[in-house]
């Protein structure tokens, strides 16, 4: 099967990926990045395809990332993982949002300056999520409300597992439900 996909320009060829080295400077640092493409084997026309521009904004965000002493995705992961996290429940610790720590570890975002602060603490005491925990009233893993809908997102138990719909429906972000009350993450705690 030939998933190589048709040139829109000459309509003959195929687009066949390629991979490219460039330097990149930033801040007063260079360094060779990679660079994502995919060329035309008939009129030899150079596309940057969606999924190449999404790998090559991933590079230069890494690029940044290293030179500005920013954590890279995989050691906020490891991170979230030595604390036993999901990614949603360091969304809501950390804040940030549900979606916050996916985008933060595929290198897809750059966390703002209080939050590398606060990974950074987090890599090096492991007591910063407990006390994030303890300040937010978040003991254990959470069950998310979304569309209407709940699905478990881990493991450890809850002190309840009622269902809490903040006003008409979920909110656009999930709620966690605890035995106290739940967790909106657009309001926060509501008991």
């Amino acid at each position: 099967m030939n998933t190589l996909k048709t040139c829109e320009a000459c309509g003959e060829g195929r687009l066949h990926p390629r991979i490219d080295r460039f330097l990149m400077e930033y801040k007063g640092s260079s360094q060779d990045l990679v660079r994502h493409h995919h060329v035309c084997n008939e009129c030899k026309g150079d596309y940057t395809l969606p999924e190449d521009l999404r790998a090559n904004r991933r590079e230069v965000i890494r690029f940044q990332k290293m030179v500005e002493a920013i954590p890279l995705g995989c050691e906020i992961r490891d991170m979230r993982l030595n604390a036993g996290l999901s990614q949603q429940e360091a969304g809501i610790l950390f804040g940030g949002g549900p979606t916050a720590f996916s985008k933060y570890e595929a290198d897809d975002l750059v966390p703002n300056e209080a939050m590398v602060n606060l990974i950074k603490l987090a890599m090096v005491d492991d007591t910063v999520v407990k006390r994030l925990r303890n300040l937010k009233g978040v003991h254990l893993r959470a069950t998310v409300v979304r569309d209407h809908s709940a699905s478990q997102v881990g493991a450890m138990e809850w002190q309840s597992a009622a269902t809490v719909i903040h006003g008409h429906g979920a909110s656009t972000y999930g709620a966690a439900v605890t035995g106290r009350g739940y967790y909106d993450l657009e309001a926060g705690w509501n008991q």
